[in-house]
């Protein structure tokens, strides 16, 4: 009862955690009531609990905690506590740290929800907010307690090498305000609503990218995506959406029109002005899609300013000339896709209030239908202006949307809105592309490694624990947790974006080893003499590595052996002086050769100069008459490298598969132009270029591949990959 009362009042409940202040004291192990895992303390963190200098700020008395990492660290430290969720379902809560950090360290406090399916719901790590500076500095995590929460687990994180300190936790626990917002439960999408979110998305996409007022430029898309969700849930007729559309994208775009009968709408204010020298026609301009994250700074998103003179000669679309869009079968926008102004603004001016206004306490959460569906939107129209390979791969991108849509509002869970993301992802057949979360439960992986092998996951390689367990390299996989493999293998085929065989079963053996972090798998597997074995393994964070011989190996009579996957430059540099004088040399490009950039590798393998394949950048600066994006492509400087006059001597055999995907196709891509050696194994990913970055709505992140690359002769890449000239298993 008292617990209760505290609630309604909203007062800090204190008694939720154990010594949340560490005022227990000291002790020789973990401070009482949290706990340093011990897998962590095997890789040599530690944590101890100290008095004075406390965040209460008294010299003696007051205790705090500190997390310390080991040299050259890998992971991160954590302290961790976990509390009953069940008495604080749809509460309020808010949870109060305090922290700093030395040494370079970042103090991260973090909060993740568990749910009764066992999947993982809320988490929050601070990962965009870390504290870092070697005061006491708070950070507070809130968020509306899921009905079916069953745990809360808190914790204080160090990150990077150095030491963090952390200390007063608290929680406060409030009622949420009935009349304020809650996250919308998952629910079928009736037909009508279903195409009025698919008229949003394709308004939103033609005046997000393509009407270049300061509003488009400035709002936030994501909630005016989600304003527009809410918005058109309870409209039934097409006079009523052209309504809505127009009240969520004026204040935005004051010159578009929304009409029910497609008919031409003169607006005001567009007429060209007075000739000047001041006078400016305005437009978008996305080479690929500008983003902060990715893509190594070549893609942008742009408002370019044409001189009158420049831009008649170059035929853009006057203002007054404006774009007609048939959004639905009873739905037409009219939108200028160019406006008049200087080299500082845009004419008409738009309001200062243009950002959309969503319900009191309104936030992004997975668990939220509204989320689900905006980031599906945010997704769709994204990559509707910025993949470059839609004239290569079978899709048809506008049939895709209804069904992500219907799927995204039914999805119960965060892993089930991930799936639904990365199945709309995966029609692009783009080796890059994947959408991920902080929340994904799959965090853990079991100590195998998989191959795929007449038809079924084959062991390549074992952990100790495996090993344990009586698992061995050749063993098949035939059930996990009680349903036949390929039942596992054939769901996960469908979230996995690829352009080749390769890649796809690659990633599929990767990912099948995934689950949640200390939950375990029933395995059932058959051993090469036919008998079989049926065991448990935990999901953790061991994964063994596939069996290779060193990475620099002398095999003897002149022939030597290089992994490019695993050799960094020093060891390569070292290793130079002994390949200058061999007979043959196996390079291992099974993978991605982080270690070796190109300019120290090719100058050793040619005597002749060398350049890289085709690189092209998406350019899209006006809409076709059928209201898509127009692509045009821009050659992107390549790599020019000049040979060393010392060569890696005798013949030269190169070692590939589906894993080689990117930078590997790259430097692969070469040594088929060059013919630089034998090329054995399998065909690589067929995917390459720099990648693009997409933060979508509720913590969800979409890669995929934003560049066009080519050949050396100008022949398609994507899709063909290096083909071997010597195909083995």
């Amino acid at each position: 009862m008292l617990f209760a009362i505290l609630c309604l009042l909203g007062l800090p409940t204190q008694d939720l955690l154990i010594n949340p202040g560490f005022e227990a004291g000291p002790r020789d192990s973990d401070p009482i009531g949290w706990l340093l895992p011990g897998i962590l303390r095997d890789a040599g963190y530690s944590v101890s609990v100290h008095d004075g200098g406390s965040a209460e700020g008294a010299p003696e008395g007051e205790f705090y905690a500190r997390i310390e990492s080991p040299e050259n660290p890998e992971g991160f430290g954590n302290l961790v506590q976990t509390i009953d969720a069940r008495p604080l379902r749809g509460r309020i809560i808010t949870v109060t740290y305090s922290a700093r950090a030395e040494g370079g360290g970042r103090a991260q406090p973090w909060l993740r929800v568990g749910l009764e399916s066992g999947a993982m719901g809320f988490l929050d790590n601070c990962g965009d907010r870390p504290v870092t500076s070697s005061t006491w500095d708070e950070r507070e995590i809130s968020l509306l307690v899921n009905y079916d929460a069953k745990s809360i687990t808190l914790g204080c994180m160090l990150m990077g090498e150095g030491a963090a300190e952390f200390d007063d936790v608290r929680i406060d626990v409030r009622p949420i305000d009935l009349d304020a917002w809650a996250p919308a439960p998952p629910a079928e999408l009736s037909p009508e609503y279903l195409e009025r979110l698919v008229e949003l998305a394709e308004a939103s996409a033609a005046v997000r990218w393509f009407h270049p007022s300061d509003a488009a430029a400035e709002v936030d898309w994501h909630s005016v995506i989600a304003a527009g969700v809410l918005a058109l849930e309870e409209v039934d007729d097409p006079a009523s959406t052209a309504f809505v559309l127009s009240e969520l994208f004026g204040p935005i775009a004051p010159t578009a029109r929304f009409s029910t009968d497609g008919s031409l709408r003169p607006v005001p204010g567009l007429e060209a002005p007075e000739p000047s020298s001041k006078l400016r026609l305005v437009h978008n301009r996305h080479v690929g899609l500008g983003s902060a994250h990715g893509g190594g700074g070549v893609y942008s998103s742009s408002r370019d300013r044409e001189k009158l003179e420049d831009a008649t000669k170059a035929g853009w679309r006057m203002p007054a000339d404006p774009a007609r869009l048939q959004l639905g079968d009873d739905l037409h926008l009219q939108l200028p896709t160019t406006l008049w102004g200087t080299r500082r603004e845009a004419w008409p001016a738009t309001d200062e209030d243009h950002q959309p206004h969503l319900p009191d306490g309104f936030r992004f959460d997975p668990a939220d239908r509204t989320t689900r569906l905006a980031a599906t939107i945010d997704l769709w129209t994204s990559l509707d202006l910025a993949y470059p390979y839609f004239d290569v791969v079978d899709v048809d991108w506008d049939t895709e949307l209804r069904p992500a849509l219907q799927a995204a509002a039914q999805a119960p869970a965060t892993a089930a809105a991930l799936s639904v993301l990365r199945r709309l992802v995966a029609k692009l057949q783009d080796g890059h592309g994947f959408v991920s979360h902080a929340a994904d439960p799959d965090s853990g992986a079991l100590p195998l490694l998989f191959q795929w092998s007449a038809g079924v996951p084959q062991v390549l390689a074992v952990g100790p624990a495996a090993l344990e367990a009586g698992i061995e390299p050749g063993d098949r996989v035939v059930v996990l947790d009680g349903r036949p493999v390929e039942e596992r293998v054939s769901e996960l085929r469908a979230e996995i974006s690829g352009a080749t065989e390769g890649w796809i079963q690659y990633s599929a053996m990767r990912r099948l080893t995934r689950g949640p972090y200390g939950t375990s798998a029933a395995l059932e597997l058959v051993k090469p003499d036919g008998t079989r074995l049926a065991t448990d393994l935990k999901y953790g964070v061991e994964v063994p590595e596939e069996e290779r011989p060193e990475t620099v190996t002398d095999e003897g009579d002149g022939r030597w052996y290089v992994d490019l996957t695993r050799i960094d430059e020093e060891a390569w540099k070292r290793a130079l002086p002994d390949l200058a004088e061999a007979k043959h040399v196996t390079f291992d490009m099974r993978g991605y050769p982080s270690g070796v950039n190109f300019q120290a590798l090719f100058p050793h393998l040619s005597p002749e100069p060398l350049t890289s394949p085709q690189w092209w950048l998406p350019v899209v600066t006006r809409l076709g008459p059928d209201g898509e994006p127009v692509r045009e492509f821009t050659r992107f400087p390549g790599w020019n490298i000049r040979p060393s006059e010392l060569q890696v001597g005798g013949t030269h055999t190169f070692l590939t598969d589906g894993r080689a995907i990117s930078y590997a196709e790259s430097c692969m891509a070469i040594v088929e132009a060059y013919d630089l050696g034998t090329i054995e194994g399998a065909r690589t990913a067929g995917t390459n270029g720099n990648i693009n970055i997409l933060e979508l709505p509720g913590g969800f992140r979409a890669i995929f591949t934003g560049m066009r690359v080519l050949k050396h002769d100008g022949s398609q890449h994507h899709g063909i990959g290096i083909a071997p000239d010597v195909e083995t298993r």
